[in-house]
């Protein structure tokens, strides 16, 4: 347990582990929305099943990253006898500011990934999404639809069910 916080004591760890966390965070909140705030929508299930575990298991892999390059540091310090020191101490003042703030940062992050998740999925209903980004190919029924009795009308409200249910 020890060699293992040791190695997470490099900076590239910790802002993988920060990203990890951001993505953990993210899908605990979508998966707590699709358990118990009904069916969901296939943008939701894409938000919920593949985007964030992406982002954690990005995070998780920036962490090996980083235990892999202190771990290169601590030989190399052995090889010329150097004592190891963590690189960040939370003996020293500064150091802990750095934690302060990168906890702070972290924290800062958790609550965008989530807000930007949650508009995110609110313009994937969008008219603009669906005709113009995502079904491109689709450009003349788009048009068509501008004009129609149903322009006043979403996609969703008819093609798939509306709201983050």
């Amino acid at each position: 347990m020890k060699r293992l916080i040791r190695r997470l004591s490099h900076p590239v760890s910790i802002i993988g582990l920060f990203i990890a966390l951001i993505g953990l965070g993210a899908s605990c909140v979508a998966l707590g929305v699709d358990l118990f705030a009904g069916p969901r929508s296939a943008y939701q299930a894409l938000l919920t099943f593949v985007l964030y575990p992406t982002v954690l298991f990005l995070g998780l892999g920036i962490s090996v990253v980083g235990m892999i390059l202190e771990k290169k540091r601590s030989k190399r310090l052995e090889a010329s006898g150097t004592q190891w020191r963590p690189a960040l101490d939370v003996g020293q003042r500064s150091h802990r500011r750095i934690i302060f703030g990168m906890g702070v940062f972290g924290l800062v992050m958790v609550v965008g990934s989530v807000v930007g998740a949650f508009h995110a999925f609110h313009f994937t209903e969008s008219t603009q999404f669906c005709g113009e980004l995502c079904h491109g190919p689709m450009g003349p029924q788009s048009a068509t639809h501008q004009y129609s009795p149903h322009a006043k009308l979403e996609c969703v409200q008819c093609h798939v069910a509306p709201g983050i249910q």
